[in-house]
């Protein structure tokens, strides 16, 4: 996928470390998009935690998921910046709800900090049942020591929309960034996400599901960088994919020099249920350094002819199997979240 926009960002969700590029997937490729406008969500803030709008960035240095160019695009676009600042513990979530609607062309960052030992959970909701265009939004946070951000995701988007998810954050030492997200549906989606674990024994924990169907592409990078000691990291991605839908997924986990005692794990499970639909995964491992480890898989593949004919012959249809392995798939990361009236929004939304 390529960007173009007024402020003139090109490559997105490109690989840290290039590799062998048969498949095409050192960086993406396709439709020319632009987003420029500024967008302000709906927020409700728990106590503990307050907000403010910023025309300048804390951050400017953090690298970002999708990339320098497009990060640099969301800074010149000059959309205000919604800065969230969590100084003690809250008694519930932060939820931040983007509604699109008619023609759309926005950008919307955020930045989230979170004071040493407190404990934060962000949701956010991308829906927008009659809309059309392109929108970005880009998280950046910082995590001081001790501290643990939840970040949860979920988008329904209809086919006329591309979107842009951009995330970007540094945890020091102890500190944990978990993040769970969501792609119900979507015309064009790009996920991004790089995470600097910067202090011993920090962490962070990706788990995301998406159901991509007809006319639908959505494109996938994570990164995670080792610098601290004993870092570790756990990266589960599992979909399904029907009709001619598109997916590509890249996982880099960059186990880097002084990094010792760190463990990255990743792993992506993907269900292909029809002929037409176009998969590809990219699992990469950097390593600079010897006392470390770092595991890396995929599972692609199709439903057992057996298990089909099984279920089947027990009066089960195969579209009613195709949308139970599905369900089950978006299940075990929605299962994740803690948060009840989230939870039950999305089983709406599964629903629609």
């Amino acid at each position: 996928m390529k960007v173009q926009s007024s402020e003139g960002f090109t490559t997105i969700n490109r690989v840290p470390a290039l590799t062998w590029n048969r498949l095409h997937l050192n960086e993406a490729e396709g439709a020319e998009i632009s987003v420029t406008a500024g967008r302000k969500a709906k927020l409700q803030l728990p106590s503990g935690v307050s907000a403010t709008d910023r025309e300048e960035g804390s951050y400017t240095e953090q690298k970002t998921g999708i990339g320098p160019e497009f990060a640099a695009a969301v800074r010149k676009a000059g959309a205000e910046i919604t800065h969230i600042s969590v100084t003690s513990q809250p008694d519930g979530p932060i939820r931040m709800d983007f509604s699109y609607e008619g023609e759309v062309s926005d950008i919307s960052p955020v930045e989230v900090d979170v004071a040493e030992g407190v404990s934060a959970t962000l949701i956010m909701f991308y829906t927008g049942e009659k809309a059309a265009g392109q929108a970005a939004v880009q998280v950046v946070y910082h995590l001081a020591s001790g501290a643990k951000l939840t970040l949860v995701q979920v988008q329904k988007l209809p086919k006329e929309m591309a979107f842009f998810n951009d995330i970007g954050g540094a945890c020091e030492e102890g500190a944990s960034f978990t993040q769970t997200q969501l792609v119900l549906s979507g015309g064009a989606s790009c996920y991004g996400s790089l995470t600097d674990l910067a202090g011993k024994a920090a962490d962070q924990q990706t788990a995301m599901a998406y159901l991509v169907g007809k006319d639908e592409s959505l494109d996938i990078n994570q990164v995670v960088n080792h610098i601290g000691r004993k870092t570790t990291c756990d990266i589960k991605v599992s979909g399904v994919l029907s009709d001619n839908a598109k997916k590509n997924f890249r996982g880099t986990i960059d186990l880097r020099k002084g990094a010792k005692g760190a463990v990255g794990n990743e792993n992506e499970d993907v269900l292909l249920l029809d002929e037409g639909v176009v998969n590809k995964t990219l699992p990469i491992i950097l390593c600079t350094e010897e006392d470390v480890e770092g595991n890396h898989g995929a599972s692609i593949g199709k439903l057992d002819s057996e298990l089909m004919f099984y279920l089947e012959s027990r009066g089960i249809s195969e579209e009613a199997v195709y949308r139970m392995m599905a369900r089950a798939r978006v299940d075990a990361v929605k299962n994740r979240i803690e948060d009840e009236e989230t939870r039950k929004r999305i089983d709406a939304l599964l629903e629609e």
